[in-house]
């Protein structure tokens, strides 16, 4: 077996249960833009792709100029109600701690820089991950691999070496894209079915399960 050199985590769905938040933020974008009720679901299977994808392809083509506004009045009423629901979920704390001292660690996320750093800030995070990757870090966002590619130049590592761990289908088809092992964290937004359609060469329903499997390969 190959070991296992660097370990590529999303963010939200993932590290941080921040769910909660968005889905607020959506519901309130929704009604602020007064779109139909059901794009509160359509725009919540979306979770894991850049925002501006998000809402031009919610918005009709008689309202692609909206997007930006629309991108806008969601980073307004996240900054209101989503970060105060950024939390790890259960069991990610212990996850890192065994991590740390044991391979490199790195962020591939949709969501912003300045949102990623406020949130590994305020857990004392920020120093475990390199590189942190967002939309700004690249050209070509998820589902495509160039932020998987990156991490991997960061450390000159062959695909090989790392594995992309997610909760979407766009995480799953980044990593197979890449050449990169995928596996998905069940406790997201994606359920098993749609993971392992994306990729998925592991599925966990849990963080502890996740953790456990780790021990016997690093």
């Amino acid at each position: 077996m190959i070991p296992i050199r660097l370990v590529v985590f999303d963010f939200d769905g993932t590290l941080i249960n921040s769910e909660p938040g968005i889905l607020e933020s959506i519901k309130l974008t929704v009604d602020a833009l007064a779109l139909p009720q059901e794009t509160v679901e359509q725009w919540r299977q979306m979770i894991g792709i850049p925002l501006p994808v998000q809402l031009a392809k919610l918005l009709p083509p008689e309202r692609q100029q909206e997007v930006e506004y629309g991108v806008e009045t969601y980073r307004n009423f996240y900054r209101q109600v989503g970060i105060a629901h950024s939390n790890p979920f259960a069991g990610i704390p212990e996850l890192i701690d065994f991590l740390t001292p044991r391979t490199a660690l790195a962020i591939a996320s949709s969501k912003g820089y300045e949102g990623l750093s406020r949130v590994l800030t305020g857990l004392d995070w920020l120093d475990y991950f390199d590189p942190i990757i967002s939309p700004a870090s690249v050209i070509n966002p998820k589902p495509h691999p160039e932020s998987i590619q990156l991490a991997l130049q960061h450390y000159g590592i062959t695909p090989e070496q790392a594995v992309m761990i997610g909760d979407t289908e766009y995480d799953m088809e980044m990593a197979v894209r890449a050449g990169v092992p995928a596996w998905g964290a069940g406790w997201g937004v994606h359920e098993k079915e749609r993971l392992i359609q994306a990729g998925a060469s592991y599925w966990f329903a849990h963080p502890g399960d996740l953790l456990e499997h780790l021990r016997g390969v690093i």
